[in-house]
């Protein structure tokens, strides 16, 4: 067994899914990310709602 396996979460998925409603409204994610934040979530999943909403940045490489 993995330790991913192991781990569980310390927190629903209430907070992430109002973090994703409030960018689908166009809202102030702020408020929504500290919540989250305080729950325990990650960075990796916050920016998974933000991701998944919006994709994720890709910097073009030119050469002169």
């Amino acid at each position: 067994m993995t330790l991913a396996a192991n781990i569980t979460s310390r927190y629903d998925d209430e907070d992430l899914e109002a973090l994703d409603e409030a960018c689908e409204r166009g809202a102030n994610a702020m408020p929504y990310i500290v919540d989250a934040v305080k729950a325990d979530a990650t960075l990796g999943e916050i920016m998974g709602v933000f991701e998944e909403r919006y994709g994720a940045y890709s910097e073009e490489i030119g050469l002169a």
